[in-house]
């Protein structure tokens, strides 16, 4: 599951953090995990996470926070209510941490710009794995763009704002390779 995504939330609305990883058990960190899920969401603009298995084909993405503003850009931030995108950086963990498996991409808005509502990261099929082949739907994504059942959730979420933002967009739903809200 990408990080932070509506898929990690409580029936109550809150945050659903049991499966962030704690490879040392740490207390500290479940202390923290545990005054973080009081939150009734995640930052308005903190860094989102996703993994791709075996790396993803770094020239695939947007060269620079410009690119991803470009109407084809394979990867991009966009404010669900006005379409309007916001500028973004990345980085490839290529070699993975404790925290992060090797494979990890971690997105942010360019310092300074922001989503004035919900917004939403949308990577495209023009994104490539490090093998070359076109990055395809995780199949829970799948699944919730089609208004399928998700198993395992906590919470079964709306598949409306997915599949409304797609629509929106003009983007076909084979060619969404990540709709991370």
């Amino acid at each position: 599951t990408p990080w932070p995504s509506d898929l990690l939330r409580t029936p109550e609305g809150g945050l659903d953090l049991l499966r962030f990883p704690n490879p040392y058990a740490s207390s500290s960190l479940e202390d923290v995990l545990n005054l973080i899920q009081t939150n009734p969401g995640f930052a308005a603009s903190g860094t989102l996470y996703f993994h791709i298995e075996g790396g993803v084909d770094e020239a695939s993405l947007p060269a620079d926070p410009a690119a991803s503003l470009a109407a084809d850009a394979s990867m991009f931030l966009v404010d669900t209510t006005t379409l309007a995108r916001v500028p973004i950086e990345w980085q490839h963990v290529a070699d993975g941490t404790s925290f992060l498996p090797a494979g990890t991409v971690a997105v942010q808005p360019l310092l300074g710009a922001f989503a004035r509502h919900r917004f939403a990261l949308v990577v495209t099929s023009a994104a490539r794995a490090k093998n070359g082949a076109p990055l395809g739907a995780a199949p829970d994504l799948a699944r919730l763009l089609r208004c399928q059942p998700i198993e395992g959730l906590t919470v079964e979420p709306d598949c409306g704002p997915y599949a409304e933002l797609a629509a929106k967009l003009g983007v076909p739903l084979d060619d969404l390779s990540l709709v991370q809200l």
